[in-house]
């Protein structure tokens, strides 16, 4: 049955100035999820997040009829989820350099400096936002924390530059990470890339990464509108236990409020990594804890989630090199997607009034549930073995069997033994063995009249003669006068009964090929004294 479902909300994705205007708890919910120590909110499935109702009603009916028939009843409405994605482009090893010196204290220095292009309505890189590419740049010591990867999720800034930004206190420029404070610098122009991700060995005062030992990408961030189908409790709650169905309609991604752009300047990093003071020189966590680390140390706690959180790789070297790059962004496409997830669940949700929700209706169906006999497959297939094992059994029964000695009645009654005697030799009919009165001989009389006759019990062969028509095979001739005259020919009859003498066929039925072949394989195999025991069918009655 067709329903009719209201949203109770409409969704505003505008999150200006991310890193100063809070995620709604987003990160702290996601580190509670990732220790295992909460769960997923109802309305996020699988990184998907699904609207929420007001109301729902069959289309046409009042009110009563809508109560009545939408009580305990479960709906599945064809509803657009969101879903946040990175689209991200790898930089490539040529256009990444490693440089080494020594600073004032002596210190063994390494950075590495990629350059990743911009589309070609972003050309705002470097310090007078001219530029038509990012200057990616990460310095770091070789000689301390040897054992430590070096690892990057940031936020990155096209320019032109902030005063205090012109003059950086470390010898490299920076166009990426979040400053205390967090408001000093404003969000990228609509539709750049504003991600940056950096992942590979840190190396010694000894070893020095290459370029293709380092991995290097930039991201857009985009919002995805999804159709999927959904099942929804009567009190309008969603029903997790049903998996969400995906429509097979093309992914409509949302503009940022600039018509054809497509991708937003969101700025994760201050809940995802931390906080960068102006001397580049600490960070600061602020939503998520670092898992216990069982291999080298990987620096950012965005990297250790990744690697040591749940379904992590437990190795930090299992994503380094090249041929780990599309591992690593895929893992990092992930994480980034939950905890989307979770700021969409929190702070996107704008609520909507009544009179607005009916523009916006939702369609789907109603399920009308009703019972059902269901044969459980375990029974079922004990009872089909059973079933062909008494099949079985019983043909075998039936090949191993005697049928001959059956009869087809029960021979107890007296209406049964006259039938088996009726029309024998022994009951008058012209031939009878039975002299006149024999009813009132005495058995010894009868036993000594009848010694040495053998009485036996099968099919009898009976001839009576009578005329015979066509149709039964007699024959017809013309007299003199041309008139047609039918010959008495001897009609043959078959009874079933007791006599005397040797009958057609012993038994009811006639023995199965199986069997004769049966007895004539024990007869070819018992000694030839066997076969001069008479049989028992053969044997003289005493009456």
């Amino acid at each position: 049955m067709s329903v009719e479902a209201l949203p109770s909300h409409y969704w505003n994705i505008s999150w200006y100035n991310s890193s100063t205007q809070g995620d709604g708890g987003a990160g702290l919910m996601l580190n509670g999820i990732q220790h295992g120590n909460s769960t997923w909110p109802r309305t996020i499935s699988d990184s998907l997040v699904l609207p929420k109702l007001s109301a729902v009603q069959i289309p046409g009916s009042n009110n009563s009829t809508n109560r009545e028939l939408l009580v305990g009843k479960r709906y599945h409405l064809d509803v657009k989820a969101l879903e946040a994605m990175l689209v991200c482009e790898i930089v490539s090893d040529d256009d990444i350099t490693i440089t080494t010196w020594s600073d004032e204290s002596d210190y063994k220095m390494a950075a590495m400096t990629a350059i990743a292009k911009l589309p070609a309505n972003c050309w705002h890189g470097g310090v007078n936002g001219t530029n038509a590419f990012y200057n990616f740049t990460l310095p770091w010591e070789r000689d301390r924390r040897q054992n430590e990867m070096l690892s990057l999720f940031a936020d990155l800034h096209l320019g032109p530059w902030e005063s205090w930004q012109r003059t950086p206190r470390v010898p490299l420029e920076r166009e990426w990470g979040e400053f205390d404070p967090l408001d000093q610098i404003a969000d990228n122009p609509a539709g750049c890339p504003s991600i940056g991700v950096l992942y590979g060995p840190r190396g010694n005062d000894s070893y020095i990464p290459g370029p293709e030992e380092l991995t290097v990408f930039v991201c857009s961030q985009k919002v995805a509108q999804i159709a999927v189908r959904a099942a929804f409790f009567e009190n309008l709650t969603i029903d997790s236990t049903v998996p969400l169905i995906r429509r097979a309609v093309p992914i409509q991604y949302l503009n940022n409020g600039t018509e054809g752009i497509e991708s937003f300047p969101y700025r994760p990093e201050a809940y995802l990594a931390g906080t960068l003071d102006q001397n580049f020189a600490w960070y600061q966590v602020q939503n998520l804890t670092a898992f216990p680390v069982t291999g080298n140390e990987v620096g950012s706690v965005f990297f250790n989630h990744l690697i040591y959180g749940p379904n992590g790789t437990q190795s930090p070297e299992k994503l380094a090199g090249k041929s780990n790059r599309s591992e690593l962004m895929q893992r990092v496409q992930r994480l980034y997607s939950k905890y989307m997830a979770l700021v969409i669940d929190t702070k996107f949700r704008a609520p909507l009034t009544y009179e607005e929700s009916l523009k916006t209706p939702i369609y789907g169906t109603m399920a009308l549930e009703s019972s059902r006999l269901r044969m459980n497959s375990t029974s079922k297939t004990t009872l089909q073995i059973f079933l062909a094992c008494m099949l079985a059994l019983g043909f075998a029964a039936y090949l191993k069997t005697d049928l001959r000695t059956t009869l087809p009645r029960k021979p107890t009654s007296i209406a049964s033994v006259m039938s088996l005697l009726s029309g024998s030799d022994l009951c008058g009919n012209g031939r009878s063995y039975l002299p006149e009165g024999a009813e009132n001989m005495t058995s010894e009389e009868l036993n000594e009249h009848l010694d040495g006759l053998i009485v036996r019990l099968g099919w009898w062969s009976q001839s009576t003669d009578g005329p015979s028509s066509s149709s039964d095979g007699g024959r017809q001739d013309e007299n003199k006068d041309g008139d047609l005259v039918v010959k008495s020919e001897e009609i043959r009859r078959r009874r079933f009964g007791i006599d005397i003498g040797k009958p057609e066929q012993l038994g009811f039925r006639p023995e199965s090929t199986f069997r004769q072949k049966l007895q004539a394989l024990r007869r070819r195999k018992a000694p030839s004294a066997q076969y001069s025991t008479p049989s028992a069918q053969d044997s003289t009655p005493s009456s």
